[in-house]
């Protein structure tokens, strides 16, 4: 599932992934102070621990951003949704570059006409 955003391909799953896992981290420090327990104490390297935060978001390694750690997995329903998503995306790219290129053909015909005017 790729989206072409100036004619760069750039993967939605990619462009999505960083804002929900921060939404994720957000929303689990308010379930935190509402008593559930989101985020596990943080331990060593090899411990096995969800720590819902991420230093290399934020620009103070002390102050962590809220982050959700873990891998996000998509239904296959959304999975479609973003896939029929990428396919509008092309078609309405494609449909903008023929807008332009006629605007601009339309442009240089009417300036060609004016210079074999005079």
């Amino acid at each position: 599932m790729f989206l072409l955003i100036r004619n760069m391909e750039v993967n939605i799953l990619e462009i999505i992934d960083q804002p929900i896992r921060k939404g994720l981290g957000k929303l689990g420090v308010l379930l935190e102070e509402y008593g559930y327990n989101v985020a596990t104490k943080a331990g060593s390297y090899g411990d096995e621990v969800s720590v819902w935060n991420n230093k290399n978001v934020s620009p103070y390694p002390t102050n962590p951003v809220p982050y959700y750690p873990d891998s996000l997995d998509w239904s296959s329903d959304m999975k479609i949704l973003m896939k029929r998503y990428d396919e509008l995306c092309k078609q309405v790219h494609e449909a903008y570059s023929n807008i332009e290129r006629l605007g601009q053909s339309k442009i240089d015909k009417q300036a060609a006409d004016l210079w074999d005017s005079v």
